[in-house]
């Protein structure tokens, strides 16, 4: 069996502002939904708005991997 030694701490230690954009986009993601259904977007209600919230919640989850 190999030994692997483990890898220092301040390696795997992210910036603060990835924290920071990953909770951004998950926000951004559940406002532009609730903006939606409450007809506060310009076009009104529109599945469009919806797919930009999965984008911005998919973007929050991307940042959320590269987080340590």
């Amino acid at each position: 069996m190999r030994y692997t030694p483990p890898v220092d701490r301040s390696v795997k230690v992210s910036p603060r502002w990835v924290g920071v954009l990953m909770v951004a986009f998950f926000v951004l993601g559940v406002l532009v939904v609730i903006l939606n259904y409450v007809n506060a977007l310009p076009g009104g209600v529109n599945n469009l708005w919806l797919l930009v919230a999965i984008g911005f919640i998919f973007a929050g989850l991307l940042v959320a991997t590269r987080y340590r």
